[in-house]
Parts: C-alpha cells; structure tokens; sequence
C-alpha cells in the first residue's frame, strides 16, 4: 500500500491558481509511488477560491471563518492523516515538480526544506533584495542555533513523528514565523534534518500579500521571544 502524504496547502484569494496546482500535485505525487491527500485551508476568500477548489476530486476544503497562515497550517495537519506532510505555497513559487523530490529524500531524513539559499538555490528578484533576504535568514539562523538557512521559506516535507511531543498550537500562528519557531521546537529531538536547493519563483497570478518591511520586523520581534525564553 502507498504511504500517504498530506499536501497542506492555506489559501487566500488564490482562486486563479488552486485548480491547476491541485491537480498538478496530485498527478505527481501519484507518479511518485505515493498516496496523495491535497488538504485545502481556505481563508474565507473573497474571491471565491474555496468554492473554486470543492469543484476538485481528490481534495479536502476547509474554509474557516477568521484568517491567519499560522493558525491555516495547524488547522490543516489537525485534519490530514498522511505519515509525511507537506507545506508550500499556492501561487506556484513552489514548484509542484519538487515535492517528489523532497520526499525522496525524505528517506533518509525527518524533515527536508527546500532553500532558495543553498549552493544551487535562487530567487526571482534583484540581487540587492535576495542578497538582503538571505542576511536576514543566515542571522536568524545563527541567533536562534537553528539548522536550515532558509528558515522562512515555508517549502518542505516533514514526517509527522518529528511533532511527537511538541505544542504545535504555540507554534503553528503568526505568519511565517511559524517556519523558525517549529525548527526552534525540534532542536532538543535532533532529528534529520536536510536542506534541498530550489528556484524560488514568481507566483503565477494574483497579488503578493506579504509586506516585507513589516514582516522583517515581526520576525525579528519572536525570534527575540524565543531567544528570551
């Protein structure tokens, strides 16, 4: 029997990309030898994309009534049943072709993250601006004693034993810091944890909802909270 996967995948306003990413999950994952479970969290979206993606076979909906990534992603891993679980983006800057390859290497591993940062990662944008991202993950990454550089990137496949023992609801909120509290949470388990080289790439339709500025400093905000503590 295939061992399942669990594709987490929280949404806001992603109506023209969620179809087609649903389905091109599903057809690689299948390719790959497992069984996949494509679990959609959907934000309440104005645009009618939880709508858009109950139209889909194979893929579970949820649409909640109150918003946030952090709390999308607990809600969606509370309800999926995969041995391994895989987060990404909606928009298509997290290439669908690479979750199987995050899962074989998952093998010999508990978690693998995909790294716009490692020798061989890039990012669609200028290079004072994927320079400067890069600083800031390198520093969270040696401030808190983390493992992964690219500790914000919110692109990896993890097996579900690594959340054995921890409080995920204290770590699955905000937005992304969710990404760098968890790592926080794992370093007293040990576990293996590996980083994948990928291009990170421009989103296919739809707005960005991310300021950068304001993140940047919620960011450094927690990571003092959890250095604090």
């Amino acid at each position: 029997m295939a061992s399942k996967v669990s594709v987490i995948l929280p949404t806001y306003n992603e109506r023209g990309n969620i179809s087609e990413l649903c389905k091109e999950l599903t057809k690689k994952i299948k390719s790959a030898g497992y069984a996949p479970e494509i679990i959609v969290v959907d934000d309440n979206s104005p645009d009618g994309t939880g709508k858009e993606a109950k139209k889909l076979k194979e893929v579970k909906v949820i649409i909640r009534t109150e918003r946030g990534l952090g709390t999308a992603i607990l809600r969606g891993i509370k309800e999926s049943s995969g041995e391994t679980i895989v987060l990404m983006d909606t928009d298509f800057s997290h290439p669908p072709e690479l979750v199987p390859m995050l899962l074989r290497q998952l093998k010999d591993a508990d978690a693998v993250f995909a790294s716009r940062y490692v020798k061989g990662g890039s990012m669609n944008t200028d290079f004072v601006q994927y320079s400067l991202s890069k600083l800031f993950n390198y520093i969270i990454k040696m401030f808190l004693g983390i493992q992964v550089l690219d500790s914000t990137g919110g692109f990896f496949a993890i097996k579900r034993k690594a959340f054995e023992g921890l409080n995920i609801e204290k770590i699955f909120r905000g937005y992304g810091d969710y990404c760098f509290r968890m790592l926080y949470a794992l370093k007293p388990s040990k576990l293996r944890i590996k980083e994948m080289p990928f291009a990170y790439m421009p989103r296919r339709y739809g707005k960005s909802k991310t300021n950068l500025l304001k993140t940047s400093i919620l960011y450094w905000i927690e990571a003092l909270k959890l250095r604090l503590r």
